[in-house]
């Protein structure tokens, strides 16, 4: 239990940091922007750790924008968001692909990408725009 403790707080802040960083730089609209680093934690973090990587994954999007002079609401529309971004690539890589971790070949990078980039940051740009 501590471990998984342990893991939740160092995504967190890993989380944090990139986020405010990335909502700093390349704005598109209000809190959207072209270049967001912390879909690295969330991504990586739902396939490595699960539920807990999927939690910290929510949450810690909630203290960059309200570090970021976001309002409350602002906070609680993107929720949503980022909810779907870290539970779509558990979901869609480890339950769709059912791949072992470890990129092996070229089709696993691609995959890779694919099932933890590219479709769970689409779908969840479309939600917050």
């Amino acid at each position: 239990m501590k471990a998984k403790g342990v893991i939740f707080v160092l995504l967190v802040v890993s989380g944090f940091i990139l986020s405010t960083l990335g909502l700093i730089s390349f704005p598109v609209f209000h809190n959207v922007n072209y270049f967001w680093p912390a879909a690295v934690v969330q991504a990586v973090g739902a396939v490595l750790f699960g539920w807990t990587g999927i939690l910290a994954g929510t949450i810690f999007p909630m203290f960059s924008n309200l570090a970021t002079d976001k309002s409350l609401v602002s906070v609680f529309v993107f929720t949503p968001s980022n909810f779907l971004q870290s539970v779509l690539p558990y979901l869609l890589y480890n339950k769709l692909v059912n791949r072992k971790l470890g990129i092996a070949t070229v089709r696993d990078g691609v995959l890779f990408s694919v099932f933890t980039a590219i479709i769970p940051q689409l779908c969840g740009g479309m939600l917050a725009a």
